[in-house]
């Protein structure tokens, strides 16, 4: 999950921001910032992600394995989510398993 690569990805504006406790434009200025100050960063982009990542939770006062948590579960319920066909594999074993233990 990078800042810079956020563009594309609505959740952040719509329904991350409420459930981190700030405002979308509160949201979006700090993942500004944080672009700003990692976009001439010489290390890999993983790397600047993973910092990236680690300074918005400084900023909200989270932690990042939360604010994943709360990432992977919006995006999950998102229809047009890249997640969606992992999210539809394993409701699909789920129901298998709920079958096999009742029958």
């Amino acid at each position: 999950m990078s800042v810079s690569g956020r563009a594309h990805f609505d959740l952040w504006d719509g329904g991350v921001a409420p459930e981190l406790g700030v405002t979308a434009a509160e949201l979006a200025e700090n993942l500004d910032r944080i672009e700003k100050v990692y976009a001439h960063a010489s290390d890999t982009r993983a790397e600047i992600a993973k910092s990236e990542l680690r300074t918005l939770a400084d900023i909200l006062r989270r932690q990042v394995p939360e604010i994943c948590r709360l990432t992977a579960r919006l995006e999950s319920r998102r229809p047009e989510s890249d997640l969606q066909p992992l999210v539809d594999r394993v409701d699909d074993e789920l129901e298998k398993w709920r079958v096999r233990q009742v029958g």
